[in-house]
Formats: structure tokens, sequence, C-alpha cells
């Protein structure tokens, strides 16, 4: 991760509660305390961050897949297989006044995914995974799908990115790896059924340290790509993508964005209830750099805003969107 990938952070999330070929954190009590150890010792800030993290593996009916990540070094393993945090209403409680934030995983998984019936709010689940190396969870239908091929199932539809916005829950997002071939960062395919390179986050934090990164996903001042190192800043009326504030002004919209390839498009979405989702405003250009300013003049009601970039060679990234209120 930090020496071959050249990532800024990283975090290893095995599995709580899932036997394969080898016992699980929750049956090995001692892995969990190897992977606190490992993030502990290669945690060098202005250099490179770790957290120590797991995946709580639960079926989407007691909560779905979710990141869980620690800022300390002495986070407490919960397991979906102890009855006290067999569902993510029963986990979050046990992590409630604790540095640590919890991530939904895979989202339109059948088997894994999220059916959106539980939320905990933005201080336990601020962000969600929009991408992975399983593919893209978007809106139904999106570029780069979980999954596409047999023996697979079609990603569920209302179980997407969108759907949770449209529920009013308040998620950033972020791109991750899971790729369960130890390459973090890795821009290859290595095997079905990870059908998609890694994802990555990124985050707008001022220094490199285990405190500000954290600190900026729980912000949601972060975005998410599919493995290109994509620039996006996005920032609505001079307030940070992840913000919330309120006006009766037309909002203005400002962009920058620094990619790999030709950007094919650039879409300022927006969603207001009754309307939906919507391109309100889009950009391309031949070149790796697209820089402007869009003033949203319908704007008369509660509205968010995100942004969506798509090269011409097919990779994407996402912002963290800004909640404007009409008040």
């Amino acid at each position: 991760a930090r020496d071959v990938s050249d990532l800024d952070f990283a975090a290893l999330t095995d599995h709580d509660c899932l036997d394969w070929g080898g016992p699980s954190l929750g049956q090995a009590q001692s892995k969990w305390e190897l992977i606190k150890g490992l993030a502990k010792k290669y945690n060098e800030p202005g250099k490179f961050v770790t957290f120590p993290a797991y995946e709580w593996t639960s079926p989407p009916e007691n909560g779905g897949h979710l990141n869980v990540y620690y800022l300390s070094d002495n986070g407490q393993l919960f397991s979906y297989c102890d009855e006290d945090s067999s569902t993510s209403p029963k986990l979050w409680a046990l992590l409630k006044g604790l540095e640590v934030f919890t991530a939904p995983h895979h989202l339109s998984w059948e088997m894994g995914g999220q059916n959106w019936n539980f939320y905990e709010g933005p201080e336990l689940e601020p962000v969600a995974e929009i991408y992975s190396v399983w593919g893209a969870s978007e809106y139904y239908r999106n570029p780069k799908p979980l999954m596409p091929d047999p023996p697979y199932t079609e990603p569920k539809q209302g179980w997407f990115y969108q759907d949770a916005l449209t529920k009013g829950y308040k998620f950033g997002v972020i791109g991750s790896g899971d790729n369960h071939y130890t390459k973090a960062g890795s821009t290859m395919i290595q095997f079905t059924p990870h059908f998609y390179p890694n994802g990555l986050a990124g985050v707008y934090a001022q220094n490199l340290n285990r405190e500000e990164i954290f600190s900026a996903i729980k912000s949601r001042r972060c975005y998410a790509t599919t493995s290109k190192r994509i620039i996006v800043d996005f920032k609505i009326d001079s307030h940070w993508m992840g913000e919330e504030y309120s006006t009766t002004q037309a909002p203005m919209v400002s962009v920058l964005v620094i990619g790999s390839a030709p950007l094919k498009a650039v879409d300022v979405v927006k969603y207001e209830a009754g309307s939906g989702f919507s391109i309100l405003h889009s950009e391309s250009t031949d070149s790796e750099r697209l820089s402007f300013t869009y003033k949203d003049v319908g704007f008369n009601k509660d509205s968010l805003y995100y942004l969506r970039v798509t090269q011409e060679d097919g990779e994407q990234a996402w912002s963290s969107p800004i909640w404007v209120n009409y008040q």
C-alpha cells in the first residue's frame, strides 16, 4: 500500500465472522490483536497513515456488511456472530461514544448489501462505499454494475446510494478496495469474482495523520474514484463537499477536476423531493483539467448536489454531496 501503490492511508478490514480457509477475527482474537498491532507499527504521521478496522459481516436483514474504522489502537471487536452485536442497531449501540465510524459496503449486493432499513445517522455512519472491486452502486443500471456475470445475482433495486439519499440519509462517499489479495491500491484486476480495479478514497485534510484523515471522513470532506488519482474539488457558495447550510439565494456551484484522461462528462447532480435526481449542469473537455461555475437559478426548495466525473477511458469519480436548505 505504502511503497508500491503509493497510498497515503489504508486499513485492513478482515471479516469478523466468516470462515474462508481459516478462523475469522471473531473466532481467533489473536488475529484482531495482530491487525491492531500492525496498524500501530506502520502508522507514520506525515508519511503513511493506518487505521485498525474490520468488516462486520451480516446478511442484509441484519444490517448488511459494514466496515468498522477505529481512530485509536485499542478498539474492540464486536462480531456479528455474538448475540450482543448481531444486528447493526446493536452494533451501533455498542459503538456510541467511541472514536469510530462505520461505512456500508458493496451496497447493492443481494447477499450482503444494504436494504436501507437501518440508519444510525452521520455520527456513526458518515459515509457509504459507492465503489469497490465489486463495482459501483450509485444508481440502478449505473456503469460498472456490481457482479455483472453469473453465478451472481442482479444488483438489487432500491439498494443503491441514490436510494439512501432519497430516504434522507446523509452519506458522503468513499471508494474502497476489498480485493482479498493484499494488494491495496492496485489498478490490476486479479481474479473473479472481482471484476474491477480497487477504488480509492480522497480526503481533504491539512495534515497526513490519523486525527485529520479521520475527521475529514467524519465530516464527509471526501470523495471516491474508480482506481485513478482524479482530483475533485466541489464547493457551493464556498461550502465544502459534505457540508449542510441554509440560504434563499441561488446557490453558486464551483467545480475543479483534474483527471488522468480527457473528461467526457463532469455532471452536477441535483436531488430535490418530488423531482428526484437530475443532471443540473454538465460540461466536458478534451483536456484532463476542467473548472467552471454554475448558478442554480431554479433553487426554491431543500436540495442536495454532488459531482459525478466520467473520463473518456470510463474511469469515474464522485464527490460527497452538499445539502442546501431553502430558508
